[in-house]
């Protein structure tokens, strides 16, 4: 089935901002000399310690209960885009246990809109079993290939693009008004994140920039 062309750029913007950069990752040294991409930046490369930080705060988006956040315009936070909410569960996938992860993301550009709805099933050591993506309400999920080995998105971003820390500054987001550290990432984006906060505060990803709502441990 032919796209139409908005829509299909609507959802290339959703596949962006969460479980469509899926890959594959074996490795755990999170060595800055092992990440290779270059990315403009205003800070000092990020510490081994700075890493394991911010990955562990990626990784609790996917592992906690709920995680809800305000999509707005990058350009003028004002301007509001719609919602992600992500959800965690126990599940079961043919019999055996699995943590099934939700998300749910609510997208509006100019005069167009987009509902989708992402799935993974994973096992007790974080391989991916199924994904499924589904759009609009659709009845029918599209199964999408499962990477193979370890599912570890955040890990892969530390491990495929130079990190930088730009030092820290007050983020006001729809849960609050909090100190955080400003990670830039080059084209993943650019991360907020706060101690005491076990995800990300705000997370900026091209035009879309994520502000954190509310959580459930």
């Amino acid at each position: 089935m032919k796209m139409p062309l908005p829509l299909a750029i609507i959802l290339a913007v959703v596949l962006l901002l969460g479980f469509g950069c899926t890959r594959n990752i074996t490795g755990k040294n999170l060595s800055a000399d092992q990440v290779t991409v270059e990315s403009g930046h205003d800070g000092t490369l990020a510490s081994d310690e700075q890493l394991k930080v911010l990955v562990e705060k990626g990784r609790n988006i996917y592992k906690i209960q709920e995680t809800q956040y305000a999509l707005v315009d990058s350009g003028n936070e004002n301007t509001d885009r719609g919602t992600k909410a992500v959800s965690n569960k126990p599940d079961t996938l043919n019999g055996k246990p699995a943590r099934l992860g939700t998300e749910e993301v609510d997208l509006s550009i100019g005069s167009i809109s987009s509902s989708t709805v992402k799935k993974i099933w994973l096992d007790s050591k974080n391989r991916c079993l199924k994904e499924t993506f589904s759009v609009n309400g659709g009845s029918s999920e599209i199964e999408e290939t499962c990477p193979g080995g370890e599912w570890d998105y955040y890990l892969s971003l530390t491990k495929d693009n130079r990190v930088y820390y730009e030092g820290e500054e007050t983020v006001v987001v729809p849960f609050g008004t909090y100190p955080a550290k400003r990670y830039n990432l080059g084209i993943p984006g650019t991360y907020w994140i706060s101690d005491g906060i076990p995800v990300p505060l705000k997370i900026t990803k091209g035009t879309i920039t994520q502000k954190l709502v509310t959580y459930t441990s």
